[in-house]
């Protein structure tokens, strides 16, 4: 019988010994010291991760919510204890992570809290977070009524701006599926009223149990009143929706728009994917769903120096003054365009004519589609594409080249047709005459660097750059 007890405390000691503790917890947290001067001036200087951690002490155990500032003068390592930040208390202060990365962050959600996330909600029109990427884990291993969870914020209810924030953030949703009204996105769990810029989810979502209400690789849900705006916000990682309960909505980007007032979603796209091998949601997107107007979603693009590009979109799409579209057939070795006018359909794959080096910008449209695609040749990459090598894929000299293997960014179309190894295809608005063969080789898609204006840079660049559609921050 002695053995037996002093086998069970050392067992329990052992546990104690292994369990992970808490960021908020005694001897993990210190506050740190103040910017004396300068535009940061007040704001907490953050160097160690413990520094970090004064986040969590103050909305998680002083019982207030946090409006100090922070800015972020390095990268920081999160690994070993659990991160539970403006969960029990809102965050309503300032993060300026200066292109920083914070790894290892390991958020367990639960019970404890109905806002879970990098900071849980946010409810504060003057709290702004910015430039900074985020790696780590996130388990939803139970669940709360209500509850709303995202990588980076579980409820952004009320804000001024969340930018320059990329998330590798991995997430495993496990929660109850017969609580209500519960929403889990791979960026956030709802969004309400304030500005994303160039934010991006890149991690994986597996939800191995569905929430009822809803998921989505961005955000599943813009509800509630007030007026917010998406800009250059992208889903570029992975949904696996395994669970086998129906959740209402689901999607690549926010299935569910119903905000009370104004949403503009202005040259947000996908380049993720969404694998479902459990049960689809009721109402599912690709991309949005509009639920409540007024929503208001445009994608642009630069005309080209040809003075035509290709363009697909992952909804029906209306076009500007000033600019036509046209659908495409291989002729011998052109491509012969026929103009389309009307309501263009999503996933289709267009050439727009314009003019050279303006921006043109295109319009979501709720209607029918009526435009005439018949015969179109031109296939559309809605959110991009894996090409196998020689392809045509359309290149500055305004021809469509063979291209080597590799992606295709997002809102591009090419053509498969291959009428002859190495020739490129010339662009014929009208009816074909006879063409001679152009020999001008393969062209090759690389890893090239562009900036958000999709102008291709160096390695020198600073800031944020696109990466085979997926966004970095150098």
């Amino acid at each position: 019988m002695k053995n037996f007890f002093t086998l069970t405390i050392m067992l329990c000691m052992a546990l104690i010994a292994n369990a992970a503790t808490n960021w908020y917890d005694e001897g993990n947290y210190k506050e740190p010291e103040k910017i004396t001067s300068g535009e940061f001036e007040g704001w907490y200087n953050v160097t160690t991760s413990q520094e970090l951690a004064w986040m969590c002490y103050i909305t998680e155990v002083s019982g207030s919510a946090c409006t100090d500032n922070f800015y972020i003068a390095n990268d920081l390592d999160m690994t070993g204890n659990n991160w539970k930040c403006g969960v029990s208390s809102n965050f309503n202060g300032c993060i300026e992570g200066n292109g920083h990365t914070i790894s290892g962050l390991n958020i367990t959600a639960g019970k404890s809290g109905l806002y879970w996330g990098f900071v849980g909600q946010v409810n504060n029109s003057s709290v702004t977070i910015k430039n900074l990427t985020l790696n780590g884990t996130m388990k939803i291993n139970t669940g709360k009524e209500k509850g709303n969870y995202g990588s980076v914020v579980g409820k952004a209810n009320s804000f001024n701006e969340i930018s320059n924030i990329i998330s590798n953030i991995n997430i495993t949703c496990n929660i109850d599926e017969t609580l209500a009204s519960t929403y889990v996105g791979g960026f956030a769990g709802m969004i309400k009223n304030g500005t994303f810029n160039n934010c991006a989810y890149n991690g994986t979502l597996t939800l191995t149990k569905n929430p009822t209400k809803g998921w989505a690789g961005f955000t599943p849900c813009a509800s509630g009143t007030g007026n917010c705006t998406l800009s250059n916000c992208s889903f570029t990682g992975k949904v696996i929706c395994a669970g086998t309960s129906k959740s209402t909505n689901g999607g690549a980007f926010i299935p569910n728009c119903n905000l009370g007032g104004d949403l503009y979603i202005t040259d947000c796209y996908v380049e993720g994917t969404v694998e479902i091998t459990g049960t689809k949601s009721t109402y599912y997107s690709d991309f949005v769903r509009i639920v409540a107007d007024p929503v208001y979603v445009t994608n642009s693009l630069t005309i080209s120096d040809a003075g035509y590009n290709t363009l697909c979109l992952p909804y029906n799409f209306t076009l500007p003054t000033g600019v036509t579209a046209y659908k495409g057939v291989v002729s011998g070795n052109s491509v012969a365009l026929t103009e389309v006018t009307g309501i263009i359909p999503a996933g289709t794959g267009v050439i727009v004519k314009g003019t050279a080096a303006e921006k043109a910008v295109f319009t979501f449209s709720k209607d029918a589609a009526t435009a005439d695609v018949t015969g179109n040749e031109l296939v559309g990459a809605p959110t991009g594409a894996d090409l196998a090598g020689g392809e045509y894929i359309l290149a500055a000299d305004g021809m469509f080249h063979p291209a080597t293997a590799g992606h295709l960014a997002h809102h591009k179309a090419y053509i498969n047709a291959a009428p002859s190894a190495k020739d490129a295809l010339e662009v014929v608005f009208g009816e074909v005459t006879g063409i001679e063969t152009i020999d001008n080789g393969q062209w090759t898609i690389d890893n090239a660097l562009y900036n958000l204006n999709g102008v291709r840079v160096d390695s020198s660049y600073k800031g944020i750059v696109i990466v085979n559609g997926k966004k970095y921050i150098k």
